[in-house]
């Protein structure tokens, strides 16, 4: 199978739904039109920056190339995504990545995210900026043969070993990212403030029950290993987050809210915990597990 056919059936093989909770049927549209992805987020700066760019160059070429914006629904909600279309004026179709799979398939690692295909299916470009390069294959793309050279997609980093919950007992998977206590400081405070709490959390339900296996995970996007080691700092940790490099973790337990406490006994998922607003709360639910 070629890079073409493989990123077809990956699309292909989505379960995508649009903002208004309607299927989006993908082969209508792949292998008849060159096809522009643009992943993003309502509270990503770049992304806000770029939008405009994103609806004149719908304007200018939708009757050529199908334009698919795909918000990525890591701490997004449907109302944040139509006030986007609506600030806006986004009128090619939006899809919400409720189930990571179409994020996975590009290999996401941060946003916003350029993705165009051609009238084959063949990956002709991906990229994070609005450049001249950017510009000019979306140009051949509609007024050429609608068929470019391909590349190769970016080589996906291998993952360390993976943690898994423990078959006896009580485990924890704790899902955070580095920067959402920060970056959302502003746009999403109260967002900012439960990623925060959520951590300082962690530290003192495993004080409070020493037996306790806690694995922390973050998430890939924007994070490096200097990252990783700067929250380790920041919140005084014995060891640096580990980075779920493929988002093999993430997308397994459908993780979408950061931060998410998942717990587990004797292996199977017992809790999912998104809200840190009270401590006593969060240790409560779990003293039903702890015996």
């Amino acid at each position: 199978m070629n890079t073409a056919e493989a990123y077809q059936r990956q699309l292909l093989a989505a379960e995508l739904r649009d903002v208004r909770e309607q299927a989006v049927d993908m082969r209508q549209w792949l292998g008849n039109k060159p096809l522009y992805l643009k992943f993003w987020a309502s509270w990503c700066v770049p992304c806000n920056q770029q939008m405009p760019h994103y609806v004149e160059a719908y304007n200018k070429y939708g009757d050529d190339i199908v334009f698919l914006s795909v918000n990525i629904d890591v701490n997004d909600d449907r109302a944040a995504v139509l006030a986007m279309l609506e600030k806006y004026g986004m009128a090619m179709p939006t899809l919400q990545d409720s189930d990571g799979r179409l994020s996975q398939a590009f290999d996401l690692l941060g946003t916003p995210l350029h993705i165009l295909l051609d009238s084959r299916g063949q990956l002709v470009h991906q990229g994070h900026k609005v450049d001249a390069l950017l510009k000019q294959r979306l140009d051949t793309l509609a007024t050429a043969n609608k068929t470019l050279t391909g590349i190769s997609p970016a080589l996906k980093a291998a993952d360390e070993e993976l943690p898994s919950p423990s078959s006896k007992g009580v485990s924890t998977l704790y899902f955070t990212a580095t920067w959402c206590d920060w970056y959302l400081a502003e746009s999403r405070p109260q967002q900012s403030k439960n990623c925060s709490l959520g951590q300082h959390y962690i530290k003192q339900l495993q004080a409070a029950h020493p037996d306790l296996v806690v694995h922390s995970l973050v998430s890939r996007l924007w994070t490096g290993a200097a990252d990783a080691q700067q929250y380790q700092h920041k919140y005084q940790l014995q060891q640096p987050p580990q980075i779920d490099k493929s988002n093999a973790l993430f997308l397994r337990y459908g993780v979408k809210k950061l931060p998410t406490l998942l717990v587990f006994n004797n292996g199977k998922q017992a809790l999912r915990i998104t809200d840190f607003s009270s401590y006593d709360e969060v240790d409560k639910q779990l003293q039903g597990l702890i015996k």
